[in-house]
């Protein structure tokens, strides 16, 4: 029996997501690019879930067009997050030098440039993968969410590495998204007990803690503390702190959230 709800899912989130990318067209507001994204993030999961099950000649060459519009997407996304980080943290000075307004600029002509072609493949790709998911049984899509889970579990089992963080953030976010294509009465279960809630609490605090380390990495990369204008140095000093500061707030919290979900995995296992 085919999975109603999967093939629902695929449906909603590609029809939002090819919305979306047309407004950002349109009125290149940044909102539409980040949700566009998310739903992208989404279909690439039901994308991994059904070519685990079993990979289909089709499945490679619609996943080859959705990475190639996340990895383009994501670099204006990146840039638009950057330079409102830099304006909120009032850095006119590191703008002024590093120019990522300039390249923002480029990326988001380019994209919108760009977008008419990729929308109509899009729409192309949307019915073959339609066509694809209908040809998987139900209980096949059900055992992604419930292997997905085990894996996690295994993971946080055992310590749980500062370097595996990202990954497992990744993993928890999958959790989440095909946690949805579930029947209606494992569903409520489901959520009735919090686990997906604090999944998703733990994989937003990951993230919070990674934009940390992504803009001391970019701070690192600029060398403007080499630089020889005092100003400029002062105020990567006065941005450098705060960034390490906010680095170790995010960690505690990550550490924090990780024990918890530890004790309720050991706990539901006694029980």
């Amino acid at each position: 029996m085919p999975a109603e709800s999967f093939i629902k899912y695929i449906r909603t989130h590609f029809r939002e997501a090819v919305d979306l990318l047309r407004d950002y067209e349109e009125h290149g507001r940044e909102e539409d690019l980040h949700q566009f994204r998310i739903r992208l993030k989404k279909i690439r999961c039901a994308l991994d879930c059904m070519q685990k099950i079993g990979d289909n000649a089709k499945l490679i060459k619609v996943r080859h067009r959705v990475k190639r519009i996340f990895r383009q997407t994501g670099e204006v996304r990146d840039a638009q997050i950057l330079l409102q980080w830099l304006k909120k943290n009032r850095m006119p000075l590191t703008i002024a030098r590093n120019k990522p307004d300039e390249r923002l600029a480029e990326l988001e002509k380019q994209l919108r440039k760009d977008i008419p072609p990729q929308l109509k493949k899009l729409r192309r790709k949307q019915g073959i993968l339609l066509e694809v998911a209908g040809k998987y049984a139900s209980e096949d899509i059900e055992a992604c969410f419930f292997n997905l889970r085990k894996l996690f579990r295994q993971l946080i089992s055992a310590e749980v590495k500062v370097e595996q963080w990202h990954e497992l953030r990744k993993l928890a976010k999958k959790i989440v998204y095909s946690f949805h294509w579930l029947p209606v009465e494992q569903f409520n279960f489901l959520k009735r007990s919090t686990e997906i809630e604090r999944l998703d609490e733990l994989q937003a605090a990951i993230g919070l803690w990674h934009d940390e380390i992504v803009r001391k990495e970019w701070m690192g990369s600029q060398k403007n503390f080499l630089s020889g204008d005092e100003k400029l140095k002062k105020e990567f000093r006065r941005t450098w702190i705060h960034i390490r500061e906010s680095e170790t707030v995010h960690a505690k919290q990550v550490r924090h959230l990780l024990k918890l979900e530890q004790r309720k995995i050991l706990q539901s296992l006694q029980g």
